[in-house]
């Protein structure tokens, strides 16, 4: 080695070493970007609007409104940090009402957890028909998801709160409880599999049922599927706490937008199928039922109502009453049935 390379070393250190510095402040930059307010201003802003949120939040006990992302309160001025954490909150709440994960909007809760009730019972009341001592602990404790469906309900509820309140403190109730949601499944689902695989031996032979063949292969295949989607799930949920922080670059803005609903094609109706339509109405006033409108609701298809030519799947709603809901009756076209057949029924 000459002298001269010796004494060119430490200079090549130094260039590497500022090479490594300068390759970590650029991360640093970027990392710490999406951090910036004026940055996440912008880009939530921005998102709200395209979802067309309105929602109202409460970030440290006040309260925000957040309409098209422009933010306010009763106070009147609003900062940028205050902005900020209220614009991102409201981006968590849309999310929670627009695309919720592992949600049950619309169900009834007592009727559900009820439900589960009633799963623990049945398992209990199977593991008691068991006769070896494994038999009964497996089926009483692995047989249903029971623990992941009593959190599932939890999640709900705290996703319900947090859509009635707004609050901070909810929403950090309700990431707890979707992760904690997911790993209880996880856990009820490995155990599952473990018990169905000292239960059914390997060699166990496959079974028909009047649509398929299943065999054990294919529900493990199945129950590992299962546990992949969960992953999966997980991951969103993860990256979806990380944007919700401010972290931007695991924001997906499109994930608290509404889909459209496709347009379906509609036919035009014949003068032909709306007088036969109008013809079978008065068939049924006749028989004493009444209608709330002289309206006709027109279906794009239909895979129950028989259409021959000259007719359309058209239906009308039937008052049905003070204390009931209209019902929608069929009067597209008239079906004659043969008594006979039928004559033990009493209907006919």
């Amino acid at each position: 080695m000459s002298i001269d390379s010796i004494s060119r070393a430490p200079v090549r250190i130094l260039l590497s070493t500022l090479a490594v510095l300068c390759a970590f402040s650029a991360i640093a930059l970027i990392l710490s970007l999406p951090f910036n307010e004026t940055v996440q201003v912008e880009f939530f802003s921005s998102a709200l609007r395209e979802a067309r949120a309105n929602e109202t939040v409460s970030v440290h006990g006040t309260s925000y409104r957040v309409s098209l992302g422009a933010v306010s309160n009763d106070r009147g001025h609003v900062t940028e940090t205050a902005g900020v954490a209220a614009l991102r909150l409201a981006y968590e709440k849309t999310a929670a009402r627009n695309n919720p994960l592992l949600a049950l909007p619309d169900i009834d809760m007592e009727v559900f957890r009820d439900a589960v009730a009633s799963l623990r019972s049945t398992a209990s009341q199977l593991s008691a028909r068991q006769t070896r001592t494994n038999q009964i602990f497996s089926v009483q404790h692995f047989l249903y998801p029971a623990d992941f469906l009593e959190e599932l309900a939890n999640l709900e509820e705290t996703r319900r709160d947090f859509l009635a309140s707004g609050s901070d403190v909810d929403a950090k109730r309700y990431r707890l409880d979707l992760l904690s949601a997911i790993d209880t499944f996880e856990n009820n689902r490995v155990t599952f599999e473990n018990a169905f695989g000292r239960a059914v031996p390997s060699d166990t032979p496959s079974y028909g049922t009047l649509k398929s063949i299943i065999s054990r292969d294919d529900f493990v295949s199945t129950l590992n599927r299962l546990g992949s989607d969960a992953q999966k799930v997980k991951k969103v949920a993860q990256s979806r706490t990380a944007c919700f922080q401010g972290r931007l670059y695991a924001c997906r803005p499109t994930e608290i937008i509404l889909p459209e609903l496709p347009a379906s094609p509609v036919s035009p109706v014949s003068a032909e199928a709306l007088s036969h339509a109008e013809r079978t109405r008065e068939i049924f006033v006749q028989a004493g039922d009444r209608f709330i409108s002289s309206q006709f609701f027109l279906l794009t298809k239909s895979a129950c109502a028989p259409i021959r030519p000259g007719t359309a799947p058209l239906f009308a709603l039937r008052d049905n009453g003070d204390d009931a809901l209209p019902s929608p009756l069929f009067v597209g076209d008239i079906l004659f049935i043969e008594s006979a057949p039928y004559a033990q029924l009493p209907f006919y």
